[in-house]
């Protein structure tokens, strides 16, 4: 299957400059740089004046959060093309669209690594604030390291949402994931819905997509090409040890990789179980340890924590805690079989139990309730 396709590394039209640390520099400077910055304290003039600029650009903003967005987001430099295509609502907040839907869409594992959005292009007037992005001001990943060597200054992604920079065909924005090793992708709006139905309004559904998610902790766009030519050009030994470190990475943990797989509803339920749960917390809380290889940076074994959200038993309707859940993918909750009914449109789509020959009919039918 890998044999067939041809893995390129390809320009893109948005390509620029993302930070300084992108021309060759004196890495001594760099480093002092990053030092000046990890001691400095207090908000830093350049995001008081993105913070001022945005509060302006949002009293206007207000009609394009009550719209829903048809989106693609992809994997920069990589040809054929790694996406997703989403349906997503304006009223979303960046932090929860990086969360509890990029993430688990592209397969990417939450809280883990941090991660910022970018204007395409940056609309600050000011230059002095063009290395200002929004992501998770707070995170504790272990690439916030990174963040005074890029020169990124974070305004905290929690108090704004899509609609207040996506807003008609063809606006883009830069999503940056992992600040250490840096994977770039981009969201297009494909489609604007104006007037969602009450029912849609809130919606988020995957449409389609086409590619396996990069494995963590795999060094960026263009390095990961360059793992997938070596898929198919590179010695029997060679092909071995990729996919054994691909397959062993913190988002496949065991699973056979194939750069090419897609399934739709896999992906559709792993946003569905992220949608469900609570927003991952930079915390410490609620852990999952992986030990991650990496002799890049400390020149040994060191351990990661990655916040993978808490499971909620809130019914979905009423936002109530239940005790019965869904009998079929036994991971949704209700509070009783009415609203289970009610929200039967909406779940059916990625309730995950495999219909097989041996299953009586009537056992798969919806509308079932365990505890």
């Amino acid at each position: 299957m890998t044999t067939a396709i041809k893995w390129e590394s390809v320009e893109d039209s948005d390509d620029e400059k993302v930070s300084e640390a992108d021309e060759p520099v004196d890495y001594g400077s760099l480093f002092m740089r990053a030092q000046q910055f990890a001691l400095s304290t207090g908000p830093r003039p350049e995001v008081v004046k993105k913070t001022k600029e945005m509060t302006k650009r949002l009293v206007s903003a207000g009609p394009f959060i009550s719209k829903s967005y048809i989106i693609k987001i992809y994997l920069t430099n990589i040809k054929p093309l790694i996406y997703r295509r989403l349906r997503v609502p304006g009223s979303l907040t960046l932090h929860s669209f990086h969360d509890k839907v990029i993430a688990p869409a592209m397969g990417w594992c939450r809280n883990y690594h941090a991660y910022y959005f970018k204007e395409l292009p940056d609309q600050s007037k000011d230059s002095n604030t063009v290395g200002v992005v929004f992501g998770p001001v707070d995170s504790g990943a272990i690439d916030m390291m990174h963040r005074g060597i890029h020169g990124v200054e974070l305004v905290d992604d929690r108090a704004y949402k899509i609609g207040e920079f996506l807003q008609k065909v063809g606006d883009k924005l830069r999503y940056n994931y992992d600040l250490g090793d840096q994977f770039r992708h981009k969201i297009v709006v494909e489609q604007v819905i104006d007037q969602p139905s009450s029912d849609e309004a809130n919606t988020v559904e995957v449409l389609d997509g086409w590619g396996a998610c990069p494995p963590e902790d795999g060094h960026g766009n263009h390095s990961y090409v360059d793992d997938l030519i070596q898929l198919t050009t590179g010695t029997s030994k060679k092909k071995r040890e990729l996919l054994d470190r691909m397959s062993n990475s913190s988002n496949y943990r065991g699973e056979a990789f194939d750069p090419s797989s897609f399934s739709l509803k896999a992906c559709q339920r792993r946003v569905m179980l992220a949608l469900q749960s609570k927003t991952s917390a930079n915390d410490a809380s609620n852990l999952a340890t992986f030990d991650v290889r990496s002799g890049r940076v400390f020149g040994g074994k060191f351990e990661n924590t990655v916040n993978l959200g808490e499971k909620t038993t809130d019914c979905p309707v009423c936002r109530q805690p239940s005790t019965q859940k869904c009998s079929r993918c036994k991971v949704v909750y209700y509070c009783g079989r009415e609203h289970q009914k009610e929200h039967w449109k909406e779940h059916k789509k990625t309730c995950s139990k495999e219909v097989t020959m041996e299953e009586e009919p009537q056992k798969m039918l919806p509308g079932g309730m365990s505890r």
